[in-house]
């Protein structure tokens, strides 16, 4: 069992985890150096243990992706219920992922949740809501890009739209941008309309800035 109560789904010891280095500026931005370890190494005898059909919604990065065990995870998402979105964040990665696996995941029904920068490198851009838009009509599915402190812009076949977020104090930037995305899946799967995840995806990244560590207390 872990901290936050859930129970663990799959044990695995032949290698190490990987790490990151967080460096946090004094005004809150951070850089991370990362080492990979066991949870870039996807196998699929992994999936063998999990029912994807039980998930109305999953969550990928570009990170998880990279390399040579990207289309092992694609290959296993290909088997979750058709009703299921994927929802995915390139990360800063997602601009170096191999095309035949973009194509694929951008292919698969994909919701894609980014920040400013990832979209512009992804689609080779210099305007986040102009690039929003070719994803768009790329995947004819809801693209979202989060824009710091400015707020949330939206783009869905049925309607674009802004949504701004409160102004606060920021502390520590670490974890914003999985708090942002979290809560926004967490809004879509209670039902929330696109504008209403946004805002909620907000409201938690704020929250999370205020703080020292990607950790929320609720």
């Amino acid at each position: 069992m872990l901290y936050d109560g859930a129970s663990i789904l799959l044990e695995e010891a032949t290698a190490d985890n990987g790490w990151n280095l967080s460096i946090v500026e004094s005004d809150g931005e951070r850089t991370f150096i990362t080492i990979p370890g066991i949870e870039s190494r996807w196998e699929r005898r992994w999936f063998e243990h999990l029912d994807l059909s039980v998930y109305d919604y999953m969550y990928i990065s570009g990170n998880e992706l990279e390399g040579p065990f990207g289309p092992v995870i694609l290959d296993a998402l290909g088997r979750r219920k058709p009703s299921s979105k994927l929802v995915f964040d390139p990360g800063p990665r997602g601009q170096f992922l191999e095309r035949a696996v973009l194509d694929q995941v951008l292919g698969m029904g994909t919701i894609v949740h980014a920040n400013q920068s990832e979209i512009l490198a992804l689609m080779g851009g210099t305007d986040a809501a102009d690039s929003a838009e070719r994803l768009m009509q790329w995947t004819g599915e809801p693209v979202v890009v989060t824009l710091g402190g400015e707020g949330t812009l939206y783009c869905s076949p049925e309607g674009k739209g802004f949504v701004k977020t409160d102004p606060v104090k920021v502390v520590d930037t670490i974890g914003a941008g999985d708090a942002q995305t979290g809560a926004f899946i967490a809004g879509l799967a209670r039902g929330y309309s696109l504008e209403q995840a946004c805002e909620l995806g907000n409201v938690i990244a704020g929250r999370v800035v205020q703080q020292q560590g990607g950790r929320l207390q609720l």
